[in-house]
């Protein structure tokens, strides 16, 4: 582990003087996004130094304060234990190193999360079978007559735990990408071994895996398409064969998805298919309203049309297409286009 090459106080806009000076609890709270209570725990714990006084009694925390608790709350927003942090900064304070520790740590959440993604889409699949179900009950009941369609569901025993573990994922997902990307490189510490072709056809066929579980329907039976446009860009599936209609269906589901989903600022499903954070996605998660994206029926299945006058979120939705052609390796042209 290593410190924040960019010290907290001046992320956060706390002036030199300011820092200087010291800031009190209620400063050091507000800038972290925690309260005092919680600043008190950390210094139960041994996790923040305890800080000194000032002559009226208020505790006056140093500038470098801020980034140990801006650290703290991005390694527990990940999935790291309080307990865990604490084994670890007692070493890291007393001069250790426990980097390898850190990364062990990682890789097992890491596979914690892999096997709660298989759950949640094994329960969506599951779903989807049941919705099918239903419909076809629905069009033999007559209107006005009971069909019970929540009695015909499934016994699930451990439903709960799988929604609790599903918002559990769903906060965790983008920072952990964010963090360990850098550093993870398909399983392997960065640095430590060079990309050789087999690893980055490994890359390529986990990206086809993980985009069919996603996506609800396999790339074998469809086709992917990326278009960069001056005012935004493309994306575009079409079913292999046009007289597939369970494809048809499921890809213009899952693009109707997606564009509600990006409208929302949910980027999650491309970075689970990538095992990484696209470029441009953090980019286009902060522009927010100043991109849109509108899904649109084809005859051969769906497209999103993305669409922006923002120049930085254009040149974000431009890296991120581009990223999309390579990783898919679609074949196509990176070239910017007007509007059609």
């Amino acid at each position: 582990m290593t410190s924040e090459p960019i010290p907290g106080w001046i992320l956060f806009g706390i002036s030199a003087k300011d820092s200087e000076r010291g800031l009190q609890s209620g400063e050091l709270a507000r800038s972290a996004g925690v309260s005092s209570d919680t600043l008190r725990h950390y210094e139960w714990l041994g996790i923040l130094k305890e800080p000194p006084r000032t002559n009226a009694g208020y505790r006056l925390y140093s500038a470098d304060a801020l980034s140990r608790v801006l650290l703290i709350r991005n390694a527990l927003a990940v999935g790291f234990t309080l307990d865990e942090l604490t084994s670890i900064l007692r070493v890291r304070d007393s001069g250790g190193t426990p980097c390898r520790h850190v990364a062990e740590l990682a890789h097992e959440k890491v596979a914690q999360l892999d096997t709660q993604i298989d759950q949640l889409i094994q329960l969506r699949d599951s779903l989807k079978t049941t919705v099918k179900e239903w419909e076809r009950r629905l069009k033999k009941t007559p209107n006005g007559n009971p069909a019970g369609l929540l009695e015909s569901l499934p016994q699930r025993k451990d439903l709960k735990d799988t929604r609790n573990k599903k918002e559990n994922i769903m906060k965790a997902l983008p920072l952990l990408f964010a963090l360990l990307t850098p550093t993870l490189v398909h399983g392997q510490i960065a640095g430590l071994c060079p990309m050789h072709d087999d690893s980055t056809q490994h890359h390529s066929d986990g990206v086809n895996v993980r985009g069919d579980k996603a996506m609800g329907f396999s790339h074998e039976k469809s086709t992917h398409h990326f278009q960069l446009l001056s005012d935004g860009g493309v994306i575009e599936v079409s079913a292999n064969d046009t007289s597939d209609k369970t494809t048809l269906a499921e890809i213009r589901t899952h693009l109707s998805h997606i564009a509600q989903m990006f409208t929302a600022g949910d980027f999650q499903l491309p970075m689970f298919i990538h095992d990484m954070v696209p470029p441009g996605v953090p980019v286009m998660k902060s522009k927010g309203t100043a991109i849109s994206y509108v899904f649109e029926s084809t005859s051969t299945g769906g497209r999103v049309r993305i669409a922006t006058s923002d120049q930085d979120a254009l040149n974000a939705v431009h890296q991120f297409l581009a990223f999309q052609i390579e990783d898919h390796r679609t074949g196509d042209t990176n070239a910017v286009k007007p509007p059609a």
